[in-house]
């Protein structure tokens, strides 16, 4: 299975209750992103630094966590292992320039390690 992954936000929905994870991250980067996935019928996942990847509907609670590049290599086995459990074989991955955000630096990382542990096709698509 191929599937469209970004990964998460710092802006947040910061409503008590759960809510889709979709819903939860308040970025027109993952909406864009999830409704192209939608309109293409294609799986989209996010990755969460706190997380791991999540499913679009998946409900999450409000968290307030970034991930760092000291949690790069353990990160990245949790999302090897998702990876396997969700049957994935082939990802496109949709990020912004590290240039305009050095903090995806790790999230980038994080699937590039995850992907190269399991020989798994990954395309990064800046947008």
């Amino acid at each position: 299975m191929m599937v469209y992954c970004t990964y998460c936000s710092s802006k947040k929905d910061r409503s008590t209750k759960l809510l889709p994870a979709v819903k939860r991250y308040s970025s027109k980067r993952i909406k864009a992103i999830h409704r192209t996935a939608f309109s293409q019928n294609i799986p989209f996942l996010i990755l969460s630094g706190k997380h791991g990847l999540i499913k679009a509907e998946t409900p999450i609670e409000y968290y307030n966590y970034l991930l760092k590049a000291e949690d790069v290599e353990e990160h990245s086995i949790k999302i090897s292992e998702q990876l396997k459990e969700f049957g994935i074989k082939e990802l496109v991955f949709f990020t912004r320039s590290t240039d305009f955000d050095p903090n995806i630096i790790p999230y980038i990382e994080c699937m590039k390690k995850a992907t190269q542990a399991l020989s798994l096709k990954i395309n990064f698509i800046e947008v």
